[in-house]
């Protein structure tokens, strides 16, 4: 199915709902289906550059692909982390994303523990919202 065919149906959670109504043209019985189809978020791909260390700046690079056949508009990565952002969200913006190109923006934040945190990435724009990407990040010393 086209994307410009369901477009301006799809509800905030990603879903489409279809039916289909077939009528037998000798018997005249009626036949219906319902179903809920569930959008694929696309994946937000994370790389840690660098090696994580307790007080040291790290960065990450995020990037998304617009699976779309239109613009992204008001573009948005926000990251967060329990010992790595120093409980602050950061955020990046983009202005726009092409059909079907990718975005790559560039996080820094300093990691404050050692051990395994946790990197949480969520991207929301004017057409897709609540994409949520993780990480793993083990820090040392």
């Amino acid at each position: 199915m086209c994307y410009g065919n369901y477009n301006s149906v799809i509800t905030q959670d990603a879903m489409i709902r279809l039916m289909a109504i077939l009528i037998d043209d000798d018997t005249k019985e009626m036949f219906n289906k319902t179903r809920t189809i569930v959008l694929e978020d696309p994946e937000i791909n994370i790389r840690i550059l660098g090696e994580p260390k307790e007080n040291r700046q790290l960065t990450a690079e995020l990037s998304l692909q617009n699976p779309l056949p239109e613009p992204l508009m008001k573009c948005t990565f926000s990251v967060g982390g329990a010992n790595l952002t120093d409980g602050k969200t950061i955020t990046e913006t983009v202005e726009s994303v092409g059909p079907r190109e990718t975005t790559t923006v560039k996080i820094r934040f300093t990691p404050t523990y050692v051990g395994l945190r946790k990197l949480v990435v969520d991207f929301s724009s004017d057409k897709l919202s609540n994409i949520k990407g993780y990480k793993n990040v083990i820090v040392g010393k």
